[in-house]
């Protein structure tokens, strides 16, 4: 059993105001953990609107989260497994209204068979990002992959295409999810 935290951003009171929210739990894996959140997230009417980084807490970073946040506390709280802590909210507000293009990219790093990882990035239709979430788990699952982090899951539009050092850019995958595809990846490069 390992622990895995999730570091998001919800939507606030109103169309502007979110709430950042780091959640923590320790899971079978990767792919069960991101499921209860997302059931979690959909008990209480919480709406996702992005996710900044989900991985082994172990792996986790000051950047992860855009507040200040104790992670060694959240690290050394009994997790009961298969449960979920939550940290506090951090409210903050948008500059303005999220895009809304029906596309949504993330950087997967997962594994298949031979224990190998790869990362790539992924693109999905879906409304909004809870619906992304749960394409980009089937697909892992339907394709025998391991999912080992998930980085940078929002609209496609907020994904610069200079971002990332791919040469299938965002704005191409984009194209593809607006051209009719309900699912379209970069090339995969092996890490570690």
């Amino acid at each position: 059993m390992e622990t895995y935290f999730a570091s998001t951003v919800l939507r606030g009171d109103s169309e502007l105001k979110v709430d950042s929210r780091l959640f923590a739990g320790s899971m079978e894996g990767m792919g069960h953990f991101l499921a209860t959140l997302l059931g979690a997230l959909s008990q209480h009417d919480a709406a996702l609107l992005m996710l900044h980084r989900a991985a082994n807490i172990e792996d986790f970073e000051e950047q992860d989260f855009d507040a200040p946040i104790n992670i060694s506390a959240m690290k050394k709280d009994n997790l009961t497994p298969g449960r979920l802590i939550a940290g506090d909210p951090y409210s903050g507000q948008l500059e303005a209204a999220l895009p809304e293009s029906g596309a949504f990219i993330c950087l997967v790093e997962d594994a298949g068979d031979d224990g190998a990882h790869h990362l790539g990035m992924v693109a999905v239709r879906a409304a909004d990002a809870a619906e992304a979430l749960k394409h980009v788990l089937s697909d892992a699952q339907a394709n025998g992959r391991t999912l080992h982090s998930l980085e940078g899951l929002m609209d496609a539009a907020l994904h610069p295409d200079d971002a990332y050092e791919f040469d299938t850019k965002p704005s191409a995958l984009a194209a593809e999810i607006a051209g009719g595809a309900p699912i379209a990846r970069s090339e995969s490069v092996p890490v570690g």
